[in-house]
C-alpha cells in the first residue's frame, strides 16, 4: 500500500521526462533505506541517472549492489562540509542535477554553520 502511495506522489510531483532529453539527473538524500529508498527505486529502474546519498554506510553498500547503475555517496546532512563534498561528487558523476528529492532530516540537536 505504501509503495502505491509513493508511486502516486511521484506521478503528481515529479515532472515527466521531456521527449527531447534522454534522461533526468536526480539526487535523492537519505535514499538508502525507508521512504528514501522507495522514492529512489523507480528512478533507478528507469534510464535516469540517479545519485543516492545517505549517512548509513552499511545501507549504502547494500543499495549499491541492488542498484548497480546508480551513484551511491555518503553524506551527513547535518554537516555543511559533507554536503558540499557530496553535491560536488554528484554533479561530477552525473554532469549536473535536474531534480533534487530532499528526503533527509536532522533528528538530533545540531548547529549549522554557513560560510
Amino acid at each position: 500500500m505504501i509503495q502505491i502511495i509513493f508511486y502516486i506522489l511521484l506521478l503528481v510531483f515529479v515532472p515527466p521526462k521531456p521527449k527531447t532529453i534522454k534522461y533526468r539527473r536526480i539526487l535523492v538524500t537519505a535514499g538508502a533505506s525507508g521512504i528514501g529508498k522507495e522514492i529512489a527505486k523507480p528512478f533507478a529502474e528507469e534510464i535516469d541517472k540517479i545519485c543516492i546519498c545517505d549517512i548509513n554506510r552499511d545501507s549504502l553498500k547494500d543499495l549499491s549492489r541492488e542498484t548497480p547503475g546508480s551513484v551511491v555517496l555518503y553524506c551527513d546532512i547535518g554537516a555543511c562540509k559533507s554536503i558540499e563534498k557530496m553535491v560536488a561528487e554528484a554533479v561530477k558523476s552525473m554532469g549536473g542535477i535536474d531534480i533534487l528529492i530532499h528526503n533527509a532530516g536532522i533528528s538530533r540537536p545540531t548547529s549549522m554553520e554557513f560560510q
